[in-house]
């Protein structure tokens, strides 16, 4: 009886040290480097745009799911416009949406930050999505006319000064001083017929019709063709190329903030809408065409080719290693978040490794590429408890979205787990600039400590990782270069 009781006590025992490794490793690891894991949710739309909840009740909900931060990204401006040649902005048929332009930038700012004032548990990070542009094609009836790229979206975050947000380069929104010049030369043409016809009513006493005539036409040509538009583009001249999302690009980064391409590969951007077409075939091209973005959504509820290796979104970071790009691409997971249906809170998730508990320590690892992504059953999490390249010789390690010199062969060290222990097998592939150079298979952890001998050097490379289960994991890279001993 008493073997029999140490025996179930020996178990009990082991169960416990199993269960304490499996959850609480990531935060133990991740504070003896002086970071902790916070869970997130980015791309989320409230009742301020197209959303169903308010971000009241979007907290409530994140509190018992296990999520840490949200960050809602509320469209910019919800319109669609056309109008009649020569006068586009005075005979026109406008339909527009709630948005955070139309609604009030400053009032959606001060909401969130009351949101985020209450909430003890979870924070709140305010952003935007943004379509800056689209172009119309066919015949101005139902069923016969096309908006092109309207689903092309950016997400936008670090912009916190509400006139920085209502002079965004979108379409159809706030009057601006930004782009006068560009708009001045047909001001200029239409101006001087007008003054003429006005200097003739007043120096001639004979008021002829064609004068009079001459005057209306001109000042309504002047009123519609002012130059004080949001953005330098319109509906009516075709595809822009990536030009108008560059511009939107450069102005985010010039206001200190963040850009995003949210969904480049959706299927879902070609259909029927209402009277109406809409046509936004997917683009992961521009991902190459673009500059100077901060990053992409690596995970969304599509089929994504861009984050497999070699494409893309490697060609990316290997453009950064090699001095063609400024910057390097950070992955995050986007949501497209409005409602339960189909996709619930919590399916899509970034993990954030942060210095500071706080909304100001959020936005420094998002900045910094310190997060990886998940999407599946929020029962069966992928968890990363390490990731990080270690120098055999000097023991300097660095983690994601850090860069490190290595003076010989780097160890590659990972962790990672699922929430459902060892029911389940998980599987990792390393990938080394653009190429898969490791693979392994575990049941429910993957513990790997790898040293990497086939190395180019004199060049800058990068690691990341993907990890499958139930659901699938990417990291964010790790950039490393081969120094001399």
């Amino acid at each position: 009886m008493q073997s029999g009781f140490r025996k179930t006590l020996i178990y009990v025992l082991l169960a416990s040290v199993c269960s304490l490794f499996f959850f609480t490793t990531p935060s133990v690891l991740a504070a003896s480097e002086g970071y902790e894991q916070l869970v997130g949710v980015i791309d989320i739309r409230t009742t301020y745009s197209d959303g169903d909840f308010t971000a009241d009740q979007l907290v409530e909900m994140a509190g018992p799911r296990g999520i840490d931060v949200l960050v809602i990204t509320d469209h910019d401006r919800m319109v669609f416009q056309y109008g009649l040649f020569p006068f586009r902005n005075l005979l026109r048929l406008r339909v527009e949406k709630p948005s955070v332009i139309k609604n009030g930038a400053k009032s959606y700012l001060e909401m969130l930050d009351d949101v985020n004032k209450k909430s003890r548990d979870v924070i709140i990070i305010p952003g935007i999505e943004s379509a800056p542009f689209y172009y119309w094609s066919g015949w101005p009836l139902p069923g016969k006319i096309t908006a092109h790229e309207w689903e092309k979206h950016l997400l936008v975050l670090g912009i916190e000064d509400p006139r920085k947000i209502e002079a965004l380069p979108v379409l159809h929104s706030s009057f601006g001083l930004r782009y006068v010049k560009h708009y001045l030369p047909i001001t200029i043409l239409f101006s001087v017929p007008f003054l003429i016809s006005l200097g003739l009513l007043i120096i001639l006493k004979e008021r002829k019709w064609w004068i009079w005539a001459l005057l209306v036409l001109t000042f309504l040509l002047l009123v519609d063709h002012h130059p004080f538009h949001s953005s330098p583009f319109d509906p009516y001249h075709g595809d822009q190329g990536i030009t108008p999302y560059q511009s939107l690009i450069d102005y985010v980064n010039a206001c200190g903030g963040m850009s995003f391409w949210s969904h480049p590969e959706t299927r879902t951007g070609v259909r029927d809408l209402g009277a109406i077409k809409v046509s936004t075939p997917p683009h992961p091209e521009d991902i190459l065409k673009a500059r100077n973005y901060t990053g992409i959504a690596a995970v969304y509820g599509d089929v994504i080719k861009a984050t497999e290796p070699g494409r893309e979104w490697d060609t990316v970071l290997n453009g950064y290693c090699q001095g063609i790009r400024k910057r390097p691409c950070w992955g995050i997971s986007s949501s497209d978040y409005h409602n339960e249906h189909p996709v619930t809170l919590g399916e899509y998730i970034t993990t954030f490794l942060v210095r500071d508990r706080n909304k100001n320590g959020v936005m420094e690892a998002i900045r910094a590429g310190r997060m990886y992504n998940y999407i599946g059953p929020q029962e069966e999490r992928i968890r990363l408890a390490c990731f990080e390249i270690e120098d055999p010789q000097t023991g300097e390690k660095a983690i994601m979205g850090e860069t490190i010199t290595c003076h010989a062969s780097p160890i590659v060290r990972i962790k990672a787990y699922t929430d459902k222990g060892d029911d389940f097998p998980l599987s990792i592939k390393v990938i080394r600039s653009g190429k898969v150079c490791y693979q392994e298979t575990g049941k429910g952890i993957i513990d790997v400590s790898w040293q990497d001998h086939e190395i180019t050097l004199d060049q800058k490379h990068f690691y990341r990782i993907e990890l499958r289960g139930k659901g699938r994991m990417l990291s964010n890279p790790i950039f490393f270069t081969i120094g001399s001993s």
